[in-house]
């Protein structure tokens, strides 16, 4: 399963995504903010040198990097199945991130890193900024 949260906006196709994520059984799209003022916003991970996840913290007070965790996921059926697990657990149902928190410490879960822009829209002063941003783009082009 493909899930691609609705605030997110991508400047690249998910294409080279989805051919890395069926090969494991689960993968969380990344990110790298290159703020660390700006990654207290976001879910912050660390990676392995398999891009494996070995931490994450949803909007950490004193993050450890500035690599971002983007609600971009795939998931196995194997996985999927976890999640009635999760939520029989009383796990928060409404934050996507919550679970792939929970899921790391449970099941290898790979990383793809996004190469071309990643913007968050989740407010409309976000959303105005992504217009501007996009709107230089479409210009440089």
């Amino acid at each position: 399963m493909l899930i691609v949260a609705g605030d997110n906006l991508l400047t690249e196709s998910l294409t080279d995504f989805v051919a890395c994520a069926r090969r494991s059984d689960a993968t969380v799209a990344v990110y790298d903010v290159g703020d660390a003022e700006a990654i207290k916003k976001y879910g912050n991970i660390s990676v392995d040198a398999d891009g494996i996840i070995t931490r994450f913290e949803e909007k950490p007070e004193n993050p450890q990097g500035t690599l971002a965790a983007v609600a971009v996921y795939y998931y196995s059926p194997a996985v999927l199945s976890l999640l009635t697990t999760y939520l029989a657990a009383g796990n928060n149902p409404d934050q996507p991130g919550r679970f792939v928190q929970w899921l790391y410490t449970r099941k290898p879960v790979k990383t793809f890193q996004i190469k071309g822009k990643w913007l968050d829209i989740g407010s409309k002063q976000a959303l105005e900024n992504a217009d501007q941003i996009l709107g230089k783009l479409k210009g440089e082009q």
